[in-house]
């Protein structure tokens, strides 16, 4: 025995708490119990649900095909305009020992009669890209390239986002396809 560990028989339950009380002795060297255990474990169980929904187009176009782009270019503009939508929640059901989640800190979102939410998150975004040659198959220059983009985004958490992209594309002599 350690010259920390009390120097008693055992440690005690209190009176009139729990009948059912069996005292766990950390300054135990050997072991717990299966009855220790057993007092100290709260079987708990749950069923989980969790939905994600998804939704989101997109529009393409090469507006060399009409004329738009550069003289020192043989193709055009591309440019991308599109929309997502997404969802996403996650509900639980506390088991026969678990009847409120507030001892884990969940709780007050409902997911429907009777099932406590845990989460629950929204987001829209709009967004629209465009890449234009601006030289290409010059020497130097086998493609040099612009590209931008723009990505606006709402969420349910409560803020907004503005995402911009800007790039430059450079190849200066032509990729050689191995054999």
């Amino acid at each position: 025995m350690s010259r920390w560990a009390p120097q008693c028989a055992g440690p005690p339950c209190r009176a009139g708490i729990d009948p059912a009380c069996v005292p766990w002795n950390i300054w135990n060297n050997g072991g717990v119990t299966p009855a220790q255990v057993a007092y100290l474990s709260i079987p708990a169980t749950y069923d989980a649900r969790a939905t994600e929904y998804v939704s989101d187009g997109s529009v393409t176009g090469d507006l060399g095909k009409y004329g738009v782009k550069l003289p020192t270019a043989n193709s055009g503009l591309n440019v991308n305009i599109g929309a997502e939508y997404r969802q996403e929640n996650l509900c639980l059901q506390p088991g026969l020992h678990l009847p409120e989640w507030s001892h884990l800190g969940y709780g007050g979102r409902h997911c429907g009669e009777g099932h406590p939410g845990v989460g629950f998150s929204r987001l829209w975004e709009g967004f629209t890209e465009l890449r234009l040659p601006l030289i290409e198959e010059k020497t130097g220059a086998y493609n040099l390239s612009f590209e931008a983009g723009y990505r606006y985004s709402s969420y349910t958490l409560g803020f907004n986002t503005n995402t911009y992209k800007m790039g430059l594309e450079w190849a200066p002599i032509q990729e050689r396809a191995s054999a």
